[in-house]
C-alpha cells in the first residue's frame, strides 16, 4: 500500500532523444494511454497476464482490439509484475510479422531490451513499452517523441488537483516541450510538495539520469537536496508559468 500511494504522489521522467526512449516512474499503463491526444487502435500483448477475446494462432501472441481496451485499462496491471506490449494498426497485419520480429517481439517482452529497432513495419506501432510493476519501471519507445507531451500536461494535472470543482486551463505547449527537453536530465516532481494557496505552484527538480527506482524510492530527500536545478511550474490567473 506505501508503494502505491508513494506512485501517485511522484513522476520521475528520463528521455533520450535520439533512441526516442522514455523511462519513468510514477506513470501507470491506465493514465498513459489515456492521456494520449490520438487515442491506440489495438495492443499486442507480449508479457503479460491477461487473457482476453483475442488470440493469434501464427505468432502465438494474445491481442486485444480497441473496443475491448477498457477492460485491459482496468485489469491490475501492477500485479501482472512484467507487463510488455506494441501496438498495431488492425488485426490482419499481425500475419506481416516475420518469424525474426515475432522472436524481436519475444526478447523484448522476456528482457526489456530491443534488439533491434523500436519499430515493426507491418504493425505500423507508434510505441513499444515495457513495464515491471506497472507504474514503478516504464521503458517507452516512441516513434514519435513528442507524442508524450500531452502525457506530460495530462499526468501533471491528474495529480495537482485534489477536486472536481477545480478548474484549471490545460498547460500549454511551449511548457509541455521544455519539460520533456529538461527530462533530458531526469526531471522529478514531487506532488506531495505543491502550494494550493491562490493557485498552484508545483516543485520540480532536475535530478539526473536514474536507472534505479528502488534507489529513488528510499532516497527521495537526498536526490531533491542535491537536485541540479529546482523549478516551479505556477498556475494563476489562469496561466501556467515556468520559473
Amino acid at each position: 500500500m506505501i508503494i502505491i500511494l508513494r506512485l501517485k504522489e511522484l513522476i520521475y521522467i528520463n528521455t533520450n532523444y535520439s533512441e526516442k526512449k522514455i523511462l519513468s516512474y510514477g506513470i501507470e499503463f491506465k493514465d498513459f494511454v489515456c492521456s494520449l491526444a490520438d487515442p491506440i487502435n489495438n495492443i499486442l500483448l507480449i508479457a503479460h497476464h491477461y487473457f482476453g477475446e483475442d488470440f493469434h494462432s501464427r505468432t502465438g501472441f494474445y491481442y486485444v482490439r480497441k473496443e475491448h481496451l477498457n477492460r485491459l485499462l482496468n485489469a491490475d496491471i501492477y500485479n501482472f509484475g512484467d507487463f510488455c506490449w506494441v501496438d498495431f494498426e488492425d488485426a490482419a497485419s499481425l500475419d506481416s510479422l516475420k518469424p525474426n520480429e515475432v522472436a524481436e517481439l519475444l526478447y523484448f517482452g522476456h528482457t526489456g531490451q530491443l534488439l533491434g529497432s523500436s519499430y515493426f513495419g507491418g504493425l505500423k506501432n507508434r510505441f513499444a513499452y515495457y513495464s515491471h510493476d506497472d507504474g514503478w519501471h516504464n521503458e517507452l519507445y516512441c516513434q514519435d517523441i513528442n507524442e508524450f507531451l500531452n502525457v506530460i500536461t495530462n499526468i501533471i494535472l491528474k495529480k495537482s488537483i485534489t477536486s472536481k470543482r477545480c478548474k484549471v486551463c490545460p498547460i500549454q505547449d511551449d511548457i509541455a516541450k521544455t519539460l520533456l527537453k529538461i527530462s533530458e536530465n531526469g526531471l522529478l516532481v514531487d506532488f506531495n510538495c505543491i502550494n494550493r494557496y491562490n493557485g498552484l505552484e508545483i516543485p520540480i527538480y532536475v535530478i539526473g539520469k536514474l536507472y534505479n527506482m528502488d534507489d529513488l524510492y528510499h532516497n527521495l530527500e537526498r536526490y531533491k537536496g542535491k537536485a541540479k536545478q529546482n523549478l516551479l511550474l505556477v498556475y494563476k490567473n489562469k496561466r501556467w508559468i515556468l520559473k
